[in-house]
């Protein structure tokens, strides 16, 4: 048992070295030196303060500075006076070992208790404010909690237990951080890592990948120590957005245009499967969640992932099945691996799958397995370009040619810096063109047409070709009789919805999957009926989306 005066003395050491004490580092800029740095944006996380600044010619990289809220010399006396009387395991010995977000919930309620009781003149704010940073500290988290819970962070990165962690910032970029975590911090780290896993992590499985779903924040953490992590631990946390990226946002943000939304959307509810490729961290599972939300409600739909990235849409009136596999990274023995599930699904009648990242050759072939028994979906993969990810499936999976013929759409989306900015395009939505007749088959014989491509002169995704003559429209027409002008009619409509609902910014989940499940409906019973009036299923969407706005 650690003395009180001790824990009080300790706990205002690691407060004055989160506000005041930055290391001595070339690139990494004592807080009494950045006046000579420019101040580019300000804002508040929580209980604490975040500072972004842009260095004078030192490096490409922006500073990421974080502290408490609270002014210093007030927190540093309040946890003094305070840290006595709080510091107890706020669960007993006989309850189960509890989650973040309840062992978060614990010590924020007992902190304002005994701050409560201290009769102390703060403001609810400030009061709750103080109770966070308590409560993070019990945890050895202070540090770390202000980049979980700023939803600007993208990424959080630590190489070695030596330096300092670095972020990908959703509007700056790639930036240097002001904290370097303590030993105790990444033990914290690793415990609450393990905990909510329930999986190994030691010497003989030196890797682990988690996700931490708490009220605040999403994030999915890998994790590689040694011998693996020849410098000591290895830490990789990818933010997942709590509020969900729709397809209008997207159009919105620039991420893709209408046109193509359009085309995508098309060719979804006649159940084409897409792939969406691109480098990590490029917004793959971002546009296959956005587009997954627009299927039909009758659909029956199973996901397959090792790490929860999908959405949960039970909720929503859609009929959805979430498997759960053990990720790549366990060696946990064979079974609950992604490929047995995937071949699985053949026997549980899914209308739709969802099958995340595609990542070793079990995958591919497994993926492919399924496609060519005829089903579809999304699935994301990892590659800088369609002629690299059909390259790595022959080559490195051993995936036989004939198979690439079974895919329709393949997507690529980019982070591009553009005037200084980063940010995420769909470059390209590209086809596999079939041979023409039977040939003796190799990567060479493998056209691909592009359908969109990215216009780097106007930064714009362009459509390159008549859509009717695309090698995915032409598998449709020979399932449904749809001629130019029926197909352009329903395009059109398609098209004109969605621009309507980026212009009146209707980004929610529930209201875009609620216009769509309508749209679906109405179009259902017209085509019963024998007759589709477009222009009417137009306005229809357009009086649901007014509905939405009063």
């Amino acid at each position: 048992m650690i003395p009180m005066q001790q824990l009080t003395q300790n706990l205002i050491h690691h407060t004055k070295i989160l506000i005041k004490s930055l290391p001595k580092h070339r690139h990494q800029p004592r807080l009494k030196n950045l006046k000579s740095y420019k101040l580019i944006e300000t804002y508040t996380i929580g209980p604490y303060k975040v500072s972004i600044y842009e260095p004078l010619g030192q490096t490409p990289e922006l500073f990421y500075f974080v502290q408490p809220a609270i002014h210093s010399s007030q927190l540093k006396q309040i946890i003094g006076e305070t840290a006595q009387t709080f510091w107890r395991d706020p669960h007993s010995p006989n309850e189960l070992f509890p989650t973040f977000q309840e062992l978060v919930e614990t010590r924020i309620n007992e902190a304002k208790a005994q701050l409560k009781s201290r009769h102390l003149a703060l403001s609810e704010i400030e009061e709750h404010s103080l109770a966070q940073l308590i409560a993070y500290w019990s945890m050895n988290l202070m540090k770390t909690m202000p980049f979980l819970l700023d939803e600007n962070v993208d990424e959080i990165f630590l190489d070695n237990p030596n330096g300092f962690l670095y972020i990908d910032h959703r509007t700056w970029g790639r930036c240097r951080t002001n904290v370097r975590l303590s030993k105790n911090e990444i033990l914290a780290l690793k415990t609450r890592i393990r905990a909510e896993s329930g999986l190994r992590l030691d010497a003989m499985n030196p890797s682990l990948k988690t996700e931490l779903l708490t009220k605040e924040f999403q994030a999915r953490f890998s994790i590689d120590i040694p011998p693996l992590s020849i410098d000591g631990v290895h830490l990789d946390i990818r933010k997942l957005r709590r509020k969900y990226y729709t397809i209008p946002e997207l159009i919105s943000n620039g991420t893709l245009t209408p046109k193509a939304a359009t085309y995508l959307y098309f060719c979804l509810i006649r159940k084409r499967n897409i792939t969406v490729i691109g480098e990590p961290g490029s917004g793959k599972t971002t546009l296959i969640n956005a587009l997954d939300l627009l299927t039909p409600p009758e659909w029956r739909k199973i996901t397959v992932e090792d790490v929860v990235e999908s959405i949960s849409q039970t909720q929503l009136g859609n009929h959805q099945t979430r498997l759960r596999v053990k990720p790549f990274e366990s060696f946990e023995g064979e079974t609950r691996t992604k490929s047995t599930e995937i071949i699985k699904l053949l026997h549980r009648a899914p209308d739709w799958i969802y099958l995340g990242e595609v990542q070793t050759a079990e995958h591919s072939q497994a993926m492919f397995h399924a496609l060519a028994a005829g089903l579809k979906g999304l699935q994301t993969c990892h590659a800088a370009s369609p002629e690299q990810v059909i390259v790595r499936w022959i080559t490195h999976h051993q995936v036989p040619i004939v198979c690439m013929f079974d895919l329709d759409l393949i997507v690529q989306i980019k982070k591009l810096r553009i005037q200084g900015r980063e940010a995420r395009k769909v470059v390209k939505i590209c086809e596999i063109i079939p041979p023409r007749e039977a040939v003796c088959l190799s990567i060479s014989n493998i056209a691909i047409q592009d359908v969109f491509s990215w216009d780097p002169e106007h930064s714009l995704l362009k459509l390159t070709c008549d859509l009717t003559r695309t090698p995915v429209f032409q598998k449709i027409a020979k399932l449904e009789a749809i001629d130019d002008e029926r197909f352009y009619e329903e395009f059109n409509a398609y098209e004109k919805i969605f621009e309507h609902l980026a212009y009146k910014q209707i980004f929610g989940v529930k209201e875009n999957v609620a216009i769509f499940h309508r749209l679906q409906a109405m179009k259902t019973r017209e085509e019963q009926a024998g007759t589709i009036d477009w222009v009417a299923l137009e306005t229809y969407a357009q009086d649901s989306v007014a509905g939405l706005i009063n």
